[in-house]
């Protein structure tokens, strides 16, 4: 299945239309992680970032971050398992960083922000505790996307004081 999708690619991009490629990409990445292919899903991501330093695509940056965090979850605890979503998370809060720098407060960063803290879940709870204190004193928390009535925009809210919950369980005394 996934060769089929990657000669669509091509046969896109031959006809010119690169608009359709990043639906295509997407999908031949759900088929590449759902088959284990994980080295082949970051390899096709690594390529399309590789001239992207300044993280213009973020898409891009971002599916190949939840690559290494599929890769991660088949792993166990240790050594490599934790370096991948180390990686991962780097891109995460950058990518998350850059949007609130430009005081973009979307689906897209609030669902960053929650990826970084799965990742700082796994790898580094003390740190995970500081972006809570962090956002809290920065007035995002306990609200997060909430509106002016309480409503989550997009779900994070709940997923949020979830992972919270979770972090006071594992390190009880912080708060």
């Amino acid at each position: 299945y996934s060769e089929v999708l990657l000669q669509r690619e091509a046969d896109l991009l031959k006809a010119g239309k690169t608009a359709e490629i990043r639906s295509l990409k997407a999908r031949v990445t759900r088929c590449l992680l759902m088959t284990g292919q994980f080295q082949k899903a970051v390899e096709m991501y690594e390529a399309v970032t590789r001239d992207d330093p300044g993280m213009r695509d973020g898409s891009s940056w971002e599916e190949l971050s939840d690559c290494y965090m599929e890769q991660a979850r088949t792993m166990p605890p240790g050594g490599q398992r934790s370096t991948l979503i180390k990686q991962a998370d780097k891109t995460y809060s950058t990518l998350a960083s850059m949007m609130m720098q430009s005081n973009t407060y979307n689906e897209h960063t609030w669902r960053l922000l929650y990826k970084h803290a799965q990742a700082l879940f796994e790898v580094d709870p003390d740190q995970l505790h500081s972006f809570f204190t962090s956002m809290k004193a920065r007035g995002y928390a306990p609200k997060w996307d909430s509106d002016d009535k309480g409503v989550s925009r997009w779900g994070f809210q709940s997923k949020f004081e979830e992972i919270r919950t979770q972090l006071e369980q594992k390190l009880p005394g912080k708060k």
